[in-house]
């Protein structure tokens, strides 16, 4: 988790779930989704991502999400 300088955000990096590369260089690149929590709300994005129960998972977690 870092912090941001004097807008008192916080960012968390959360798992995702996403294929990358063709042909021979299938997953060799890291992946997240991100959490910037502010002072009165959270926002969660999640990119390039498909669909998994890892969502349910981080919204029960930091949630609720704008």
């Amino acid at each position: 988790m870092g912090r941001s300088g004097g807008f008192n955000l916080k960012f968390r990096c959360t798992p995702t779930k996403h294929s990358s590369g063709r042909g021979f260089g299938q997953n060799l690149t890291l992946w997240s989704s991100w959490i910037i929590d502010g002072r009165h709300t959270n926002v969660f994005y999640s990119g390039d991502s498909g669909y998994s129960p890892h969502f349910k998972e981080i919204g029960e977690k930091y949630g609720p999400f704008i």
